[in-house]
C-alpha cells in the first residue's frame, strides 16, 4: 500500500476566495444535441431538449446562461454568461420567445423556449463581442436558470474544431447525473435538482487526484475552486494549500453522504463495539487494501454525524 502524507481534510487553514459565474451544484438535467460556436468566437447557436423543473419562468424570473467547459468546478472554464431580464420575454403559442436584434444584454439576439415544464426545447442565438478563447476541442456545458433554485444543466457534449476553426459539440449518452456539477464525485450524487449530494464526497476519492511525476506518489491533490464547501456567505474555501499534497492520509475517514440518511443498526453497519464484524462475510460495508495480493479485508467500524445523513467509516488497524 503506497504511503501518503498524513493530513486531515479539516486540518489545513484555508483562505476563502470569491466564485465567479457560479451555476447550482446540482440542476435537472438536459440534452444538447448541438452546440455551435464561430472561427472568430462572435456566433453562438445553441439547442437543446430540457427537464425543466415547476419554477422554471423566465417571463416571471429572467433567465440566466452560462457556457463553460468541463470541469465546471474549475470557474476559469467559463467561456460565456449573461443575465437577460424577464421583460425581454414575451408570449408566444407554445411557449417563450426573447428577440433582441442589437443583442443588448451579452450579444444574445434570440431566445424560443416551448413544451410543457418538464419537457421544454430551447434555442438560443447570440452575435457579440469574441468569447473567452482560444477554442478548443472538450466538452462544454450549458447552464440555464430561472427562479431560485430552478435550472437545468446540459450533459457535457464533446467538441471539435472543424477545418474552418469553428467550434461544433454534440451531446452523446443519456441525461443521466447531467445535472451535477462536473469535476464533482458523483458516487452518491442525486440528479434531477435535488438537495442530495456533496462535490467532494464521498471522501477521500480519487477524482480529485491529478498525476505528477515529480511526486514521490506519482499523484497530486487536485481540487478546484467551486468543488470546495463554501461559507455561509457562499464564499468558497481556497484550495491552493491542498495543492501541495501528494496525496490522501492513509489514516483518513472514509466520509459519505446519503440524502435520505442511514440507519445504522438496521443497516448492520459494523459498530465501534464489534470491529470482527467488519470482516464477516454478511458485513454490509467492506474496505479492502487493494494493493495486496488477495484483496485483504480491513477492519473498520461505522458512524454517523447527525442527523445520520453523512455516516463515516473509520479504519481500526493498518494505518
Amino acid at each position: 500500500m503506497r504511503a501518503f502524507p498524513r493530513f486531515a481534510l479539516a486540518g489545513l487553514l484555508l483562505v476563502a476566495v470569491p466564485a465567479a459565474a457560479e451555476t447550482p451544484y446540482n440542476c435537472h438535467p438536459g440534452f444538447s444535441p448541438r452546440v455551435q460556436i464561430s472561427a472568430d468566437r462572435t456566433k453562438l447557436r445553441f439547442g437543446a431538449k430540457l427537464d425543466t423543473p415547476a419554477g422554471f419562468d423566465p417571463a416571471a424570473n429572467g433567465l440566466d446562461i452560462v457556457v463553460s467547459y468541463e470541469p465546471e468546478t474549475d470557474p476559469s472554464r467559463v467561456i460565456f454568461s449573461a443575465g437577460l431580464p424577464k421583460s425581454g420575454f414575451e408570449v408566444v403559442p407554445g411557449g417563450l420567445r426573447y428577440q433582441d436584434r442589437a443583442g443588448t444584454v451579452g450579444g444574445v439576439t434570440y431566445v424560443l423556449l416551448v413544451g410543457p415544464v418538464g419537457a421544454q426545447k430551447v434555442k438560443i442565438r447570440r452575435t457579440g463581442a469574441a468569447l473567452a478563447g482560444p477554442l478548443a476541442e472538450g466538452a462544454l456545458r450549458v447552464v440555464l436558470s430561472s427562479g431560485v433554485g430552478a435550472c437545468v444543466r446540459t450533459c457535457g457534449s464533446p467538441c471539435r474544431l472543424t477545418r474552418t476553426n469553428r467550434l461544433v459539440c454534440h451531446a452523446i449518452g443519456t441525461p443521466a447525473l447531467c445535472g451535477v456539477r462536473s469535476g464533482c464525485e458523483l458516487l452518491a450524487a442525486v440528479d434531477g435538482g435535488g438537495s442530495g449530494g456533496r462535490c467532494l464526497l464521498p471522501y477521500p476519492s480519487a477524482v480529485f487526484e491529478s498525476d505528477d511525476p515529480s511526486t514521490v506518489t506519482g499523484k497530486r491533490i487536485d481540487y478546484q475552486l467551486l468543488a470546495m464547501p463554501p461559507n455561509s456567505a457562499g464564499v468558497h474555501m481556497s484550495p491552493a494549500a491542498y495543492g501541495t499534497l501528494d496525496g490522501y492520509s492513509p489514516g483518513a475517514i472514509i466520509m459519505a453522504h446519503f440524502v435520505n440518511g442511514v440507519d445504522l443498526a438496521a443497516s448492520s453497519i459494523p459498530p465501534l463495539t464489534d470491529f470482527a464484524a467488519s470482516l464477516a462475510s454478511g458485513s454490509p460495508t467492506v474496505l479492502i487494501e487493494a494493493d495486496s495480493p488477495g484483496c485483504v479485508r480491513i477492519e473498520h467500524f461505522g458512524s454517523a454525524s447527525a442527523p445520520t445523513r453523512r455516516p463515516s467509516i473509520r479504519r481500526t488497524r493498518r494505518s
